[in-house]
């Protein structure tokens, strides 16, 4: 293959960092180049290791994982980031897509599925299972209401014609 893949993994969970640092490990074109905890902490290993990807968690204390992509991406538009979470409800979903994930991925997925999420993402692809995808689908075919049938239905709630 060609160069390594540099890989950022950020999450709260030091069992679960682990786990996703080892699994990535065993692939010959993937290198973790550094572990944050937090948001802050990512931020500043990503100025200093400028990696290819970043793995982040949604939960996380202080900074979320959709706050800390738009502040990537704000900084460094090239970012390059994948979610990879236990909440895999459609507006996380869609909340870390607007924000400039290329990815999200349930913590429940199996290993290689991750690595090709990795892969893919880094080569700027976009990355999201087929049930997300529907979800996302479904909900993009859903009518959304615009601010004028919103305040009527707020008036009509309060006994108003």
């Amino acid at each position: 293959m060609g160069q390594d893949i540099r890989i950022l993994v950020v999450d709260d969970s030091p069992l679960t960092r682990a786990g996703a640092v080892a699994l990535l490990a065993s692939e010959p074109d993937l290198r973790v180049v550094g572990q944050a905890a937090g948001a802050s902490e990512a931020l500043k290993l990503f100025r200093s290791l400028m990696p290819d990807l970043v793995i982040t968690d949604l939960k996380m204390p202080e900074i979320d994982g959709v706050t800390l992509t738009r502040m990537l991406r704000k900084e460094h538009p090239e970012a390059r980031i994948l979610v990879l979470t236990h909440y895999a409800g459609d507006e996380n979903v869609f909340q870390a897509l607007k924000a400039g994930a290329l990815g999200y991925l349930p913590k429940e997925i199996p290993g290689d599925e991750l690595v090709r999420a990795v892969r893919t993402v880094a080569a700027g692809g976009r990355y999201l299972p087929r049930e997300i995808a529907g979800q996302l689908a479904e909900r993009a075919a859903t009518p959304s209401l615009s601010p004028r049938e919103i305040e009527i239905l707020q008036k009509l709630t309060l006994g108003l014609t």
